[in-house]
């Protein structure tokens, strides 16, 4: 059997090897649209009946597309956050920004502020007088525990004990 390097594994190897250089613009086309994904899958479901090795080989540079796109979002995500926190001069959380409290369903309903809970309650960081590893049993016959007798000796002679016993 001769083995012969297609030409889809070449361009496969050369879009795994180029594809973290290749501008947003060539990428976000290909991959970063239901039509682009449903082309990349239809072709490597018929590379994969052509040659399962071909196609290997083409859905392989595929996912680096996929994974080169999606780290390119990822890092522009990071990128706008951490400007908007440096440029955010009130640091409360978002749900408050985003959500109004709401309107009183009964007039001159009261909403009193929640009690804060003491640090013992609360926290679950470790103390130092949390607790210790010593262990006290719960009674004296817990420690004099003994397994039950065993049987021994053949299936005729539990058989036959058990008959005996008029267990069976």
């Amino acid at each position: 059997m001769k083995f012969s390097v297609s030409p889809i594994i070449i361009g496969s190897l050369a879009v795994f090897l180029v594809t973290p250089w290749l501008p947003t613009p060539i990428i976000k086309p290909i991959v970063g649209n239901p039509i682009g994904v449903f082309v990349l899958l239809a072709l490597s479901i018929g590379i994969v009946m052509y040659n399962v090795l071909d196609g290997l080989a083409f859905f392989l540079a595929a996912g680096v597309l996929f994974l080169e796109n999606r780290k390119r979002i990822l890092s522009r995500i990071k990128k706008e956050a951490s400007l908007n926190d440096n440029n955010s001069k009130n640091k409360s959380t978002p749900s408050s920004v985003d959500y109004p409290p709401a309107d009183d369903l009964v007039e001159g309903e009261v909403h009193p502020e929640h009690d804060t809970p003491s640090e013992d309650e609360s926290s679950f960081n470790p103390k130092d007088d949390s607790g210790s590893n010593k262990f006290n049993p719960v009674d004296e016959t817990i420690n004099k525990k003994i397994p039950p007798e065993g049987l021994s000796g053949s299936a005729d002679d539990m058989a036959e004990k058990y008959v005996r016993d008029g267990v069976v």
